[in-house]
């Protein structure tokens, strides 16, 4: 009985050194990866958007259409702005885990080709 009772406080203490890479960050890698294809994706439109708009002059991004797709997509994903930037805080100082993100986008949009 004893021996079983201290395999079972060893697996309760060694359970916690069993981690998966992503302690601090809210939001898993395959949700962030679809936050940042809708979110690259809204990018793009509202740069089409904005060149027919023939009242505005200046290229780029449409920013008040943009920051409301942003909007849009994170209350869809049921993810905060907060909880968004504190977890790009946290890819970004993972970029190794971002770049898979972003390889794995790569590889979504190639499919739909």
């Amino acid at each position: 009985m004893g021996r079983k009772l201290f395999l079972v406080l060893l697996v309760f203490y060694l359970l916690p050194a069993c981690k998966t890479g992503n302690e601090g960050n809210g939001i898993s890698p395959a949700k962030m990866r679809q936050i940042l294809y809708d979110m690259n994706a809204a990018e793009v439109y509202s740069v089409m958007v904005k060149k027919e708009d023939s009242s505005i002059l200046n290229r780029g991004k449409n920013s008040d259409s943009l920051a409301r797709y942003y909007n849009e997509i994170l209350a869809h994903y049921k993810v905060s702005k907060e909880e968004f930037d504190k977890s790009m805080l946290w890819y970004k100082a993972h970029p190794a885990k971002l770049d898979s993100i972003y390889n794995d986008m790569i590889s979504e949009l190639a499919k739909e080709k």
